[in-house]
């Protein structure tokens, strides 16, 4: 599966919440995928497919059913990237400001898409993503967190796929647990602990 978008913020973070429900998609019929953003030739799929002015393919994945050798292969991986490994929430979520951390009991309905979040993949399985979470607990506002240099070599902004990753998850929990909401621009006034850190979205309770 190969997507195309173009190579902006909001393109980039639209096209990875779009291939993230594909590929969730996939893995619920019982599939195997494979996130790709820096080891395939792009060269040898924009052959095959038609990419306009301004256009680019940011990632792909294979699709398919791995046999039991390729999935030992995968657990071995998955051990090298560190894939299971995951921050806890002190680390990647906070309460109301970037001073103090959030606590999963104190996310109310929320805990459990801010806990699918945690649980996203992400390149290099680096998790940029930060939340704060609003005081009235209706609103959380979703940080991005750059590694300075980290995909330079690639020509895009590899991390920001991992915000349409995160939002992803947090969209698919919400509706599963039948929570109302949509995303908004309100970028919150709020002192930024570094200058790394980029407001991206939030999303708030209806």
């Amino acid at each position: 599966m190969v997507g195309i978008t173009e190579n902006d913020k909001y393109s980039l973070v639209e096209f990875a919440y779009n291939f993230h429900k594909l590929v969730l998609f996939a893995v619920g019929l019982g599939m195997g995928t494979c996130w790709m953003g820096g080891t395939f030739d792009r060269n040898s799929f924009e052959k095959e497919i038609t990419i306009n002015y301004g256009e680019f393919i940011p990632c792909i994945t294979p699709i398919g059913y791995p046999k039991e050798k390729q999935r030992l292969f995968d657990k071995a991986v998955r051990v090298v990237v560190k894939a299971d490994n995951k921050k806890s929430w002190d680390k990647l979520f906070f309460n109301t400001e970037f001073k103090t951390h959030l606590k999963n009991e104190n996310a109310g309905q929320l805990e459990g898409p801010i806990e699918m979040v945690r649980l996203g993949p992400s390149a290099s399985n680096k998790q940029p993503w930060r939340l704060v979470l609003s005081e009235d607990r209706k609103t959380c506002h979703f940080y991005i967190e750059h590694i300075p240099n980290y995909s330079s070599k690639l020509g895009y902004e590899m991390q920001l796929l991992d915000m349409g990753i995160a939002m992803c998850q947090f969209d698919t929990a919400y509706t599963e647990l039948n929570i109302s909401g949509n995303w908004i621009m309100d970028i919150p006034e709020l002192a930024l602990p570094n200058e790394q850190m980029e407001y991206i979205v939030s999303w708030r309770v209806c």
